[in-house]
């Protein structure tokens, strides 16, 4: 509670966002690799099989994350040999992502351990409780882009 005795929204969406991403991080295997970095490659992943080129901005968008933290991100995962960044003929600064064979064995193997924390996540709320939950979620995610604070 806050000094006026209000609930106070923004701290308790951060404190529980935080824990949930440990959480989630515990269920991921021994692979060097956080949540974030196994989000993004899944994400690259998923556009490459749907045949869509991923590029950094695409990142920043879906995530919502600036361009140097992606920046930073896609080092990592590009020095972990998980994924190549690939100039386009059409525009040099441009470099299109791309799986590596290394990028997809772990992804299968990190995807079970995500797909069992969300698993876990889920039985922790009716069907009714999960549809009331993204609502609000969704309802506050646009108040605060209506802002653009992000």
């Amino acid at each position: 509670m806050s000094d006026k005795g209000k609930y106070e929204i923004g701290l308790d969406l951060f404190i529980t966002g935080r824990m949930v991403r440990r959480y989630m991080d515990s269920f991921v295997p021994d692979e060097e690799i956080t949540g974030g970095q196994c989000r993004t490659l899944g994400f690259i992943k998923k556009r490459t099989e749907q045949g869509i080129d991923t590029y950094q901005r695409d990142i920043e968008k879906e995530f919502n994350i600036r361009r140097s933290s992606v920046t930073s991100l896609l080092q990592l995962l590009e020095r972990k040999g998980l994924i190549e960044r690939q100039s386009v003929d059409e525009d040099a600064r441009l470099k299109k992502l791309i799986i590596t064979p290394l990028g997809y064995e772990t992804d299968k193997k990190v995807m079970d351990g995500i797909y069992e924390s969300e698993e876990h996540l889920r039985s922790a709320l009716t069907e009714e409780e999960q549809e009331t939950l993204r609502c609000l979620m969704d309802k506050i995610k646009k108040s605060v882009e209506e802002d653009n604070i992000c």
